[in-house]
C-alpha cells in the first residue's frame, strides 16, 4: 500500500474548512456559525470576498474581525473586479444549470487594485493576520469563467490547445488578464505591514481529469496541470507562494492505484522542481443521508483515508494546507456540521496536525 510505513503522527499542514458565503447571512446567523466553529476547534477558514458596494465591503471586514476575535484565521478568497461595460455570460439551464459568469479577460485592473487595496489595508489596520490570500476561484472551467464557450468542446483542454488553438484563445486571454490581477495583488501585499509575508495562493482549480477526457456535459475545462504550466510561462511563480487546487475524487483513495493516480494527475505539479506547493482549498464527500441522525460511517472511513493521503502529500512537500468544503449548508449532505452537531467524519476532517 502507498501509505505503508508512514509515521502515525505525521502532519498534513494547515487544516481548515470553507464557510460558504457567510457575507450573505444576517449577523445572528454569522455569529452562530462562528460559535460553532470555535467550539468545534476550527482554527482556519476559507471565505470569499466578492466585490460589491461600500456598505457590503465594510460588513465583510467586520465579519473578518469577528472571526479573528474568535481565534480563527482566514484564507481570504478575493474575487476579481470586472469592467463595467462588459456584461457577464448569461445563465444557462442546459447542458447543466450555469449561473452568469464574467469573463476573466474583462478584469478591470485599476478597479481591482482600489477594491483589494482598501480591504487588505483595513484588515492590516485592525492587526488581523490572514493565513493566506487566494486570488480568484476555479478559473479553469465554464461555471466560473465566462471566457469558456457554451456549448463547448465537451472535454478537458490541454496545454498545446491553450497555446495554439484559436477556438480557445479567449480562455488564454483571460489567463493573461488573471496574471495582471496577481501582479496587482503582489504589489498591494508589499505595501502591507501585518500581512506583508502572508502567502498569496493562485485560484483553486477544478479537476475533471487529464487533457482529452470527456466531461460528459458539453462543457469545457482546462486541466489543472495545463493551467499551471501556462500561467508559469506568464510569470506565475514570481507572484504566488502556492498553487490552489480542488478535488472531490477521494472515495477510492485507500487504494494504492487510486492514490497513485491522484499523485500523477491532480497533484502532479505541486511542489515540483522550481514550482510551488499546493493548497487544497476545496475537498469533500457526501454523507449517506439528509435525515437525522446522520448516517456517517462510510464518510468517516473515506475522510480518514483521505487525511492519511494528505499526510503523504505533506511529507513529500506537495501539500501545505487543506480546507474542507463545506462547514454547514442547510440540507446539503457534504456539510460537516449537521443535525446541530459536528459529525464523526467532521471531527476527523478538522483534526489538527502539527507541521513536521
Amino acid at each position: 500500500m502507498l501509505f505503508a510505513g508512514l509515521p502515525a503522527r505525521a502532519g498534513s499542514g494547515i487544516v481548515g474548512v470553507n464557510v460558504t458565503n457567510p457575507q450573505w447571512l444576517d449577523r445572528a446567523s454569522q455569529d452562530a456559525i462562528i460559535q460553532q466553529l470555535a467550539s468545534s476547534g476550527v482554527k482556519y477558514v476559507r471565505i470569499p470576498l466578492i466585490p460589491s458596494n461600500d456598505s457590503d465591503r465594510d460588513k465583510s471586514i467586520d465579519l473578518i474581525k469577528r472571526f479573528n476575535a474568535a481565534g480563527i484565521q482566514i484564507n481570504l478568497n478575493i474575487y476579481p473586479v470586472y469592467r463595467a461595460d462588459v456584461l457577464p455570460r448569461p445563465p444557462y439551464k442546459k447542458p447543466i444549470d450555469l449561473w452568469p459568469a464574467y469573463r476573466y479577460s474583462s478584469i478591470d485592473l485599476e478597479r481591482f487594485k482600489i477594491f483589494a487595496s482598501y480591504v487588505l489595508k483595513e484588515i492590516d489596520k485592525k492587526d488581523i493576520k490572514l493565513v493566506a490570500i487566494e486570488a480568484g476561484n476555479e478559473i479553469n472551467w465554464t461555471q466560473f469563467n465566462g471566457d469558456f464557450q457554451v456549448p463547448g468542446l465537451g472535454r478537458v483542454i490541454g496545454l498545446e490547445e491553450l497555446q495554439n488553438d484559436a477556438r480557445v484563445i479567449d480562455i488564454a486571454r483571460g489567463f493573461q488578464a488573471y496574471i495582471g490581477m496577481l501582479r496587482e495583488m503582489h504589489a498591494i501585499r508589499a505595501a502591507l505591514n501585518v500581512n506583508r509575508a502572508t502567502p498569496i495562493i493562485s485560484a483553486g482549480l477544478t479537476d475533471f481529469g487529464p487533457a482529452g477526457v470527456s466531461i460528459g456535459t458539453g462543457l469545457d475545462a482546462v486541466s489543472p496541470d495545463a493551467t499551471i504550466a501556462y500561467l508559469r510561462t506568464l510569470g506565475l511563480d514570481a507572484l504566488v507562494d502556492g498553487y490552489g487546487i480542488h478535488t472531490y475524487d477521494i472515495t477510492g483513495v485507500e487504494s494504492a492505484d487510486h492514490a497513485g493516480l491522484l499523485m500523477r494527475r491532480t497533484f502532479s505539479f505541486c511542489g515540483g522542481e522550481g514550482g510551488k506547493p499546493c493548497w487544497l482549498t476545496e475537498w469533500g464527500v457526501n454523507t449517506e443521508s439528509e435525515t437525522c441522525p446522520v448516517r456517517d460511517e462510510r464518510r468517516a472511513t473515506i475522510v480518514s483515508n483521505w487525511r492519511t493521503f494528505m499526510r503523504e502529500l505533506h511529507s513529500k512537500g506537495k501539500l501545505l494546507a487543506s480546507f474542507y468544503y463545506s462547514w454547514s449548508i442547510p440540507g446539503d449532505k457534504i456539510s460537516l456540521f449537521q443535525c446541530s452537531q459536528l459529525t464523526k467524519s467532521g471531527a476527523i476532517a478538522i483534526a489538527p496536525n502539527a507541521m513536521d
